[in-house]
């Protein structure tokens, strides 16, 4: 009788130190779950956990087999509640080993998710620096209309590329708030989002400067062929014998003079 009540004695003991050890996992992995610690930690924790989840099934078949050699010297009652007692624990164990398992592809996932968004916002930082690079390369030909057109006309072309920009910038900042670190990704998407908006005013301010160039030199242009066409009747009136010199003369001078004030205002603006 001293050595059942010895094994009874050994096989309560290790029950409880098992039930508590079951507790104390749970709680950890309830810790675990909102644990705000880096990804790579909270990977090399889950996986510590599983390991030794994994490591006490040995203690439940010591557990099953210390029961099992003194099975013939209890009542069949006390019997009943032993298998009891180990069904309950196994249970509690598998609950146990699942609920680390969910943690561990909910971590898993999450890590995931966060290496997408950092491979995401490098790709759009590298765009976005591309264009802050364009935009900064100062205007170098526009000494014509027709250049001053070309080059309005390739900055059109970099406006829509960037315009276009918009969804990605967009998407970024929305999934910044899904990931796990949320803190300094929500602080990233938000320096991206600044940033992007800065050139989108630089590109309209860009645009307009240009745009006024062009009206520019497109009215000196005008004003340009007016005068050649003046100088053309200038010439033809002085090369010809037949006209009233002195007359014509003074209507060419008050032309000269209305075409002198147009072009000099258009220079000022130039």
């Amino acid at each position: 009788m001293e050595m059942v009540k010895n094994k009874w004695d050994h096989f309560g003991n290790n029950f409880e130190t098992l039930s508590i050890w079951i507790t104390e996992k749970e709680k950890e992995l309830n810790a675990l779950e909102t644990s705000s610690s880096a990804m790579d930690m909270q990977i090399h924790q889950i996986k510590v956990i599983i390991q030794e989840i994994q490591s006490k099934l040995s203690s439940i078949t010591e557990l099953e087999e210390s029961a099992q050699s003194f099975a013939q010297f209890v009542t069949t009652g006390e019997s009943a509640r032993i298998k009891a007692k180990l069904t309950q624990i196994r249970r509690y164990w598998e609950e146990l080993r699942e609920h680390a398992q969910c943690l561990e592809g909910t971590i898993l996932g999450h890590l995931s998710q966060q290496q997408k968004f950092e491979e995401n916002l490098r790709k759009i930082q590298k765009s976005v620096s591309e264009f802050e690079d364009k935009l900064a390369d100062p205007v170098k030909i526009c000494s014509s209309a027709t250049e001053t057109y070309k080059v309005l006309q390739e900055h059109m072309d970099l406006c829509q590329a960037l315009e276009a920009l918009s969804s990605t910038v967009a998407t970024t900042s929305a999934s910044a708030q899904k990931v796990a670190n949320r803190g300094s990704c929500v602080q990233e998407a938000a320096a991206l989002q600044q940033r992007y908006q800065e050139m989108q005013s630089q590109a309209k301010e860009k645009q307009t400067a240009l745009e006024k160039l062009l009206a520019h030199w497109q009215r000196l242009e005008k004003e340009l062929s007016t005068f050649l066409t003046w100088l053309e009747r200038c010439e033809a009136i002085t090369s010809s014998p037949e006209m009233d010199i002195s007359s014509d003369r003074v209507k060419v001078e008050s032309e000269l003079q209305s075409i002198q004030a147009s072009s000099s205002s258009d220079f000022l603006l130039l």
